[in-house]
């Protein structure tokens, strides 16, 4: 097996986005590189790749630097790769340091990339800074490949012996005996001879992998510049370690059998389910019991569809893509020329279907703008929402983990503290800022069923496994049980700390701005409430307080995402 790597000088990327993103598409490399991204905080990743990979990119902040605008690198990962960013390791020239993890004779090992872009003149300052820098990291890595613009165009590199490596020549000024010293220190070579329209090579592949070659790409993501011919690093006898994610079976509630669980719930005498109950954590033991057993019995279980192409690619597409991968590889082994031309039929023929598809993909979200706003929107996040993947490695402190269970480890230290055992008292009988009690407040089943009908059905379920779908179909039956845990909840004033309706949360990234995809340290995520009963309670409170009906100005004060009744009291 081998992991192939594409390289190009793209010389910018924010006027081409939508091209990129077509060519990238119809493609399947394991690792993307490019250099003269022109990239800024302004472009967000997914507007030029899309979710296979994991990106990583430094841009050129033209606020810190006396360079113009311009400059940056990108490395983007297949997800079926354990990839991670190193950014202690950049220097001040435009470099970015990624490792991913390979088998070799059954034992892992890491490759390390370095994506560098030199921008002319190369001084001998700045490129002896870099190397010596560079120095420093080789130490640490097995294996190591150094690719980028080099902009060192007055050295020659001619094919060795071997018929792989290069050999350079016309190196005697000072900036090419800087780079020739490093390579024979550190025992590495430069591997690609692709000469630009000039003649000339700028785009150094420096690497100690004996199983790499380097040859022109077949393909182009972005239009060539002719001083940067596109390249295919290809690293043969390498198996990709990765996390997998899991693929496991689940309930399908929107072909559920709804007529037969409200007949169901219907039979269910709720208030003598309820009378045996000490406590509300008790009500909610047995109201979530019901409601599982309702699940598995009328909810049908479906797995999770595998693809790899984006829901709008239709299945012409999808077969001419895979015929035209088919014809790349039969050519890169036979060199056939009846090969070839097969292929670059194909691959023509895959760009005209594809910019079809997404024209016809755009016109069905802009008729759906007005009867299902909601499906545009779906696009602007796809195109503009970032990642929501945790990276393969994070740390905590001095901690560690590259592996799933590693990694839930380290959010259950970090998140201990909200489950800890705090003694508070076992009731609410004093007030606090001189607001009402909370044992006065009392829904009734007409707010809760009103509630119920506001639940957008389209959105996921919560840690809990129960979606709004799910609730809406069967909001008659669960109105009178919901009433009933959500006013003894408040009669009671305790303090419920473990049950699913009060501690479903899930994780996201502490920063609500743009967030780059690679984060790994921990403590950047934070936990956020997504259960829908959780959420429709803050909602009937809010409801209440907006018409008066609880004298409570400091309720608005906290953030409602994160309001648990009991809660709202010790906040205020």
């Amino acid at each position: 097996m081998a992991i192939n790597i594409y390289y190009q000088n793209v010389r910018g990327l924010r006027t081409k986005t939508e091209d990129v993103l077509k060519n990238i598409l119809i493609n399947n490399y394991n690792v993307i590189v490019f250099t003269e991204t022109w990239l800024n905080s302004n472009v967000t990743n997914l507007e030029f790749i899309d979710k296979r990979y994991t990106v990583y990119r430094r841009d050129r902040l033209c606020s810190e630097t006396t360079k113009k605008d311009g400059g940056g690198v990108l490395v983007a990962v297949s997800k079926h790769i354990s990839s991670s960013r190193h950014s202690n390791w950049e220097s001040d020239a435009e470099d970015i340091w990624v490792s991913i993890d390979i088998k070799t004779n059954n034992i892992v090992t890491k490759i390390l990339i370095c994506v560098v872009y030199l921008p002319p003149p190369v001084n001998l300052e700045s490129l002896t800074r870099f190397l010596e820098h560079t120095n420093d990291i080789l130490d640490k890595a097995d294996q190591v490949i150094i690719l980028g613009d080099f902009n060192m165009g007055f050295i020659g590199w001619s094919r060795g012996v071997d018929g792989v490596s290069c050999s350079a020549f016309n190196y005697g000024s000072p900036q090419g005996l800087a780079l020739t010293d490093f390579m024979a220190l550190n025992n590495i070579t430069q591997m690609n001879s692709v000469p630009n329209e000039d003649g000339r090579v700028l785009d150094l592949v420096l690497t100690n992998c004996v199983t790499l070659e380097v040859s022109n790409s077949l393909n182009t993501i972005s239009k060539i510049d002719r001083k940067h011919p596109p390249l295919l690093i290809t690293v043969s006898e390498l198996i990709p370690q990765f996390l997998k994610p899991a693929q496991k079976p689940r309930h399908n509630f929107f072909k559920a059998n709804y007529n037969l669980i409200i007949a169901h719930l219907r039979e269910i005498n709720w208030s003598q389910q309820f009378d045996k109950c000490q406590n509300v954590d008790e009500m909610t033991t047995v109201f979530y019991r019901i409601l599982n057993n309702a699940v598995e019995t009328y909810v049908p279980i479906s797995r999770p569809k595998k693809s790899r192409f984006p829901s709008w690619f239709s299945k012409s597409l999808i077969r001419v893509i895979l015929e035209k991968e088919s014809k790349r590889k039969k050519f890169v082994k036979y060199k056939n020329p009846r090969d070839r031309l097969e292929y670059e039929l194909l691959r023509e023929r895959s760009k005209k279907i594809i910019d079809a598809c997404l024209q016809n993909y755009k016109k069905r979200v802009e008729d759906n703008i007005i009867r299902n706003p909601k499906y545009f929107w779906n696009y602007i996040k796809d195109r503009r929402g970032g990642e929501t993947t945790i990276p393969a490695e994070m740390s905590l402190d001095d901690q560690i983990a590259n592996t799933g269970t590693k990694i839930a480890e380290l959010f259950a230290k970090n998140f201990a503290s909200v489950f800890s055992n705090t003694v508070l008292p076992d009731s609410l009988e004093s007030t606090v800022h001189g607001l009402p009690y909370l044992s006065l407040i009392k829904f009734s089943e007409h707010e809760i069923t009103r509630a119920i009908k506001k639940l957008d059905i389209f959105k996921g379920a919560g840690p809990d496994g129960i979606p709004p779908v799910f609730v809406k179909r069967c909001g008659t039956t669960l109105a009178l049980p919901l009433t009933l845990i959500f006013n003894r909840s408040l009669h009671d004033g305790n303090r419920t700390t473990a049950k699913p309706i009060y501690t479903a949360f899930s994780i996201c990234h502490g920063d609500t701005k743009y967030v780059e995809s690679y984060d790994s340290t921990l403590q950047h995520y934070k936990m956020v409430s997504l259960n829908v009963l959780r959420h429709m309670l803050g909602m009937i409170l809010l409801f209440k307080i907006c018409r008066n009906e609880i004298d409570c100005p400091h309720l608005l004060q906290v953030p409602l995402g994160y309001l648990v009744v009991c809660e709202l009291y010790y906040t205020a």
